[in-house]
């Protein structure tokens, strides 16, 4: 028995001794205790927070012990450092339970997965995406389809005075991901499926990051132990198995349907391709399952998070969420939603994108990377195979290039000049990671956040029913507190205060309303000379509203200047409905109109037979006289009033039935031309002559 107890007490104070000898070999941090390091000082929530005061005591660069080391780096230029300039020294993951339970198997997939493994699935995935559209128009398409789904659902809903937010989110972001995955949409009739995956991931985010489940990374063999195990490792195993049945089932749904005869419809199509052609053992049923499963969290959790903190913070900062939607009315208008080809025009709403991406810090902290071989950080000694966690919480909140970190400040983007923007703040701006491991879908997320925040601005005015709190409630990620909204719909408060600031940049005329402009002040007739009588109030180039500007011009050097000295830039005419109902117009008298007819199509009418000459004209004649009503001008500035009743029969359809019989007889004479040209002759009128040109 002695011997055993002396051997007992030699082994513990030998681990003791070689345990405070490898502390010292690491980065100075808080004293940990052996058997459980500093396990004992982690906060239950917020750890960053923790990892923060840390960092203000020991450095940019210190160690965690759970009893094994975790090098936390709280720093911007030494996580450069470590996982841009040594990077290839950080692409292999720590893999450890009970994080890995979310792969069936052990290294599989991108976001688990380490050396050729993870490389074959990221360099395949990346050539996916991009065959597949990333970058291109066919994933914006998805996004804008996804859009406006989200947005008919928000209409339908009859209360917006008490709208959740939640699931119109994230069903929009889910339905992007779920169509590029695998080809389908949920209907917004039928989300329980969808609710229930969600549910599954969300309670798994959050179930990571208890002590149990530091106490399982650090001994594995703990899982074992009753209590312990069923807190930190069997309840989330439990957890997270319908969703590895879910992506199996849709999976393999997709594969039964893959021809690998057609363009693959979906990533899953995709992989099917490049198993087939590569040849690559990486390249399996066991891998794709991984694959998709990662990129179904990944594209969906992080993104409608983002997507919610954004509307948390444009309701407890309204001056801003209104200059975004100012921004958004002066490039995009209301007519339609915003694309990328807008993105370059809208600074503001970027910045702001950044801003609410770096003050939120909903990524507090990145996953673990494993150095492969020691290394030296800005001289900070790691050894080999240690666990390195990059503290994005305070290289967001700390980095001096921040002025006022605290303050929600979107201008900080911004150079001089208040729109270029300051390539320094940016570079240290990384919700999306930074190195070889980072975000593999950081092109979709943007664009996601681009548009479906700018779409949501610019249709509804986001309202709390309670005041903000912006302190983010923790679960591994950082998400903000749910919040019911007024979404008021913006167009028609939006509209008028865009409508006047227009105004204001023409020339000064009669003062316009809005939707009518100045269609009620117009005569019915002469209008030239209510014209001349607003010259001699606003001069001689005044704005009219109907309620589109136009400007007009009553003085011979004005015109002279626009259409000729400025010609070039007036050579465009506007096609707006009724006007473009008419085509070729010819307005004539029997003399002209057969000197313009022998002209085109080579022969007189006879004055002994006006019949079939005096008809078109008569169409021309009702025609030009049909153009000049209010009806008219109202179905120019909005063509969707010809779907009206009254207003569409008046000024759009009745001129088109009028209008009809011209065209026939045009397209008529111009059929028998074509039948009668010769080409081995010179060409004997107009028609001749164009047909010839375009042989």
């Amino acid at each position: 028995m002695s011997v055993f107890i002396v051997a007992f007490f030699s082994f513990i104070a030998a681990y003791i001794v070689h345990f405070y000898w490898k502390v010292s070999k690491y980065p100075k941090g808080p004293l940990p205790l052996p058997f459980v390091g500093n396990l004992l000082q982690f906060p239950a929530t917020h750890i960053q927070t923790f990892y923060d005061d840390l960092a203000k005591t020991y450095g940019p660069c210190f160690t965690l012990w759970t009893p094994t080391p975790s090098v936390v780096i709280t720093d911007y230029d030494h996580l450069k450092e470590a996982f841009v300039t040594q990077g290839d020294a950080f692409i292999t993951r720590g893999l450890r339970p009970p994080e890995t339970l979310l792969h069936p198997d052990v290294d599989t997939g991108i976001v688990f997965s380490n050396a050729d493994t993870w490389r074959v699935q990221r360099r395949t995935s990346l050539k996916i995406l991009r065959d597949f559209g990333l970058g291109r128009n066919l994933m914006e398409e998805q996004v804008t389809r996804s859009v406006h789904e989200m947005l008919q659902q928000l209409d339908n809903i009859k209360d917006k005075m008490d709208v959740d937010m939640y699931w119109p989110i994230q069903l929009c972001v889910g339905n992007v991901i779920n169509e590029s995955l695998f080809g389908y949409h949920y209907s917004y009739k039928d989300t329980e499926k969808f609710q229930k995956f969600v549910m599954i991931v969300d309670r798994h985010l959050k179930n990571l990051t208890g002590r149990p489940q530091l106490l399982i990374a650090a001994w594995p063999w703990l899982r074992h132990v009753p209590i312990i195990g069923e807190m930190g490792y069997h309840s989330i195993k439990r957890n997270i198995k319908d969703y590895h049945k879910f992506i199996e089932d849709e999976v393999a749904s997709q594969i039964k349907e893959y021809d690998e005869h057609s363009e693959p419809e979906n990533f899953v199509h995709a992989y099917m391709k490049q198993i087939k052609q590569a040849g690559n053992p990486e390249l399996n049923m066991t891998q794709l399952c991984a694959s998709v499963l990662d990129f179904w969290i990944a594209g969906m959790e992080t993104t409608s998070n983002s997507l919610r903190w954004h509307l948390t913070y444009m309701m407890k900062y309204p001056e801003i969420q209104d200059k975004v939607r100012k921004e958004i009315f002066d490039v995009v208008g209301t007519n339609r939603l915003p694309s990328m080809s807008d993105k370059p025009n809208m600074p503001y709403t970027q910045a702001v994108i950044h801003e609410v991406q770096r003050h939120s810090n909903m990524i507090p902290m990145l996953g673990t990377h494993f150095n492969t071989k020691e290394i030296n950080i800005k001289g900070y000694k790691v050894p080999t195979g240690t666990n390195c966690i990059g503290q994005l919480w305070s290289i967001q909140r700390n980095d001096p290039v921040f002025i006022e970190s605290h303050k929600f400040n979107p201008s900080r983007y911004f150079q001089a000049d208040g729109r270029t923007m300051d390539k320094a703040v940016l570079e240290k701006t990384i919700p999306f990671s930074i190195g070889k491991r980072n975000c593999l879908g950081e092109g979709l997320a943007r664009m996601e956040l681009f548009l479906i925040f700018s779409a949501l601005i610019q249709k509804y005015e986001f309202v709390p029913k309670s005041s903000i709190d912006l302190s983010p409630v923790w679960g591994g990620v950082l998400t903000s507190k749910p919040y019911r909204f007024v979404a008021f719909f913006t167009f028609i408060a939006a509209y008028i205060v865009h409508f006047y600031w227009k105004v204001s940049k023409y020339s000064k005329g009669p003062l316009p309303l809005p939707f009518v402009g100045n269609l009620l002040q117009f005569p019915a007739t002469h209008k030239q000379t209510y014209y001349d009588n607003l010259a001699k109030t606003y001069g001689p180039c005044y704005t009219i509203w109907t309620p589109t500007p136009s400007v007009v011009i009553t003085d011979y050097e004005l015109l002279k200047e626009a259409f000729v000295t400025q010609g070039d830039a007036f050579i465009t005419r506007g096609l707006r409905p009724p006007e473009s109902l008419l085509h070729p117009v010819v307005n004539t008298g029997l003399c002209v109109g057969n000197v313009i007819n022998e002209s085109l199509f080579g022969y007189h009418y006879s004055y002994k037979d006006t019949e079939k000459f005096q008809k078109f004209v008569m169409i021309l004649d009702r025609h030009l006289k049909n153009m000049a009503g209010h009806s008219q001008l109202l179905i120019a500035a909005w063509p969707w009033l010809r779907h009206v009743p009254i207003i569409g029969e008046m000024g759009y359809h009745n001129l088109k039935r009028n209008i009809q019989d011209y065209h026939k007889s045009i397209e008529d004479e111009v059929a028998i031309q074509i039948k009668e040209y010769d080409e081995d002759s010179e060409p004997a009128n107009f028609c001749a002559c164009l047909f010839e040109a375009n042989q």
